[in-house]
């Protein structure tokens, strides 16, 4: 179909970075050469048409890969690297062979991220639990809020959409030069559940629930820096929030970002205590969003937003 893509895709300019990087195409080779990439690519986007693939052919854009066609590719590939010029004869030993040597060393580890790791270590922890607690009536507004966009048809979701994710860190003033859009667009796809079937559960592989939310803001802790309480102190503020307004006021707020970028995986492995931080990032988050200055976050800020867009 000629539907839009929707950021679950890998369309020609993704596909052709990612042969650049893993190193894919060789110039000497008689079958897979970057333009003979290219041809197989156009190739895995022509879509059947009997009935059974109707539903199918609905959701799938036709110049990009869902994951499945992306997993197809891979073995395309695989043969036009390995089989066709008889360096091996068996497909699933070269698409092996394929993600093994030339993809798995190639990626970036953002791509190769178990989400899990982060998900059990942190997440599923008391104290983060905790911490949730105590900002939940401002975190189901902010949720209730962001995720009330109409859809294509004129329904009212009451999902998150990666989108939706965008504007609420934009709203609290999350991205910037050490939290870019791509990382927030990180911390939201990470913190998905798996979804088995991209065609019938198209909509759920799109959206962020609730649970999904929350964990997807505790990732967000693995970017940004927080001031530690000593450094609040030595500023004379009480809060982070505070800490960061005097920045502002002081035209600090970029430098000290630059000298306090943190690891991802270092925070991952062995960061700080996740309560301390997402304390702290909620607590600025919610100084933020709390325009009518009542304390928590509820439907009279969002009055007041919308009077303000």
């Amino acid at each position: 179909t000629n539907r839009g893509m929707d950021g679950y895709v890998v369309n020609q300019i993704a596909w052709t970075a990612f042969v650049t990087d893993c190193k894919l195409a060789d110039k000497d080779s008689p079958y897979c050469k970057m333009q003979d990439l290219d041809k197989v690519f156009i190739l895995q986007n022509v879509e059947e048409q009997d009935a059974e693939a109707k539903q199918q052919n609905e959701i799938n854009p036709n110049r990009a890969l869902l994951r499945f066609e992306f997993f197809q590719i891979l073995v395309r590939v695989a043969i036009e690297k390995f089989l066709r010029p008889g360096l091996m004869a068996d497909v699933s030993e070269a698409t092996e062979k394929l993600i093994l040597d030339c993809i798995v060393p190639n990626i970036p580890p953002g791509a190769q991220c178990d989400t899990d790791v982060f998900r059990n270590s942190w997440v599923y922890t008391k104290p983060c639990d905790d911490t949730l607690r105590r900002y939940l009536k401002s975190l189901k507004a902010m949720y209730a809020f962001f995720s009330a966009a109409k859809d294509e048809v004129g329904k009212r979701n009451e999902v998150l959409s990666a989108d939706e994710w965008i504007k609420l860190c934009n709203a609290a003033k999350l991205i910037d030069e050490t939290f870019t859009k791509r990382e927030a667009h990180l911390c939201f796809a990470w913190s998905q559940m798996f979804v088995t079937d991209e065609i019938r559960r198209r909509e759920k592989m799109l959206h962020a629930r609730f649970p999904d939310f929350l964990e997807a803001l505790c990732r967000v802790t693995l970017f940004k820096r927080m001031p530690t309480d000593n450094e609040i102190e030595d500023y004379g503020c009480q809060t982070a929030a505070e800490f960061f307004d005097r920045l502002v006021k002081e035209g600090q707020l970029k430098t000290w970002n630059q000298s306090n970028k943190v690891d991802w995986q270092e925070e991952q492995e062995e960061g700080r205590e996740i309560e301390d931080v997402l304390d702290k990032l909620l607590g600025v988050m919610v100084h933020r969003l709390d325009l009518d200055k009542s304390g928590v976050v509820d439907k009279r800020d969002w009055h007041i937003m919308q009077g303000h867009n």
